[in-house]
């Protein structure tokens, strides 16, 4: 948390002296991300049902767009998808996060090649955790034999980042660095009925990746 906002600090600092710089121009493309998270308490839940345990962090994947700059200001967006899954013997667990929403950002050319920029997110997500037990040799067994479970929860996760944009040939990449929060809005729930659980705090460092394809 701590390098994320010192980055944050700088690039805040670092923008105030561009003061002639030009805005970086609009685009979006494939994104990639990885959300170190500690999942020590929901692990220690699994680990007393007999389950196995979730990796740390999760590998995000998704589309990330910035739109056109007014006054260097850009309303951008963000949809993404990550898991961590667990297997031993006939059991499996899957841990699966999804989010979209609004950023708005604040970038600068530093040269023709290169610029900088900080920005904010504000996403609704989904998060959903699928436990399975010996899982259905085909579609009709699956229907006749349910083997598993499944619970969801609703959070608001909340970004703020900085990062860098330099040119590669026809194309932009996009390398930033965060800190993501994401509170509860639900609690976990299956078949419309709400249930006590584990924290589904998901806060930590995000380090993202974008290709910029200029659309």
């Amino acid at each position: 948390m701590r390098s994320g906002l010192a980055l944050l600090l700088v690039a805040v600092a670092g923008l105030v002296t561009l003061g002639q710089a030009q805005p970086l121009a609009p685009g979006g493309g494939p994104m990639l991300a990885w959300l170190p998270l500690e999942l020590a308490e929901l692990n220690r839940d699994l680990g007393r049902a007999d389950l196995p345990q979730l990796p740390p962090g999760l590998a995000i994947f998704g589309a990330s767009y910035s739109g056109d700059r007014r006054d260097k200001l850009a309303i951008g967006g963000l949809a993404a998808f990550g898991e961590s899954a667990a297997s031993r013997l006939a059991k499996s667990v899957r841990l699966s996060l999804r989010l979209a929403g609004l950023a708005l950002e604040y970038g600068e050319l530093v040269t023709e090649r290169w610029g900088i920029f900080v920005g904010g997110l504000a996403a609704p997500a989904h998060l959903a955790l699928e436990v399975a037990f010996q899982p259905a040799a085909d579609f009709q067994s699956g229907l006749a034999r349910p083997t598993g479970t499944g619970l969801t929860r609703e959070l608001l996760s909340l970004e703020l980042y900085a990062g860098g944009e330099w040119a590669l040939g026809a194309q932009r990449v996009r390398i930033s660095l965060g800190y993501l929060w994401a509170g509860e809005v639900s609690d976990w729930r299956t078949d419309g009925r709400d249930l006590p659980g584990p924290s589904a705090s998901f806060s930590g460092p995000l380090l993202q990746v974008v290709i910029v394809l200029g659309i």
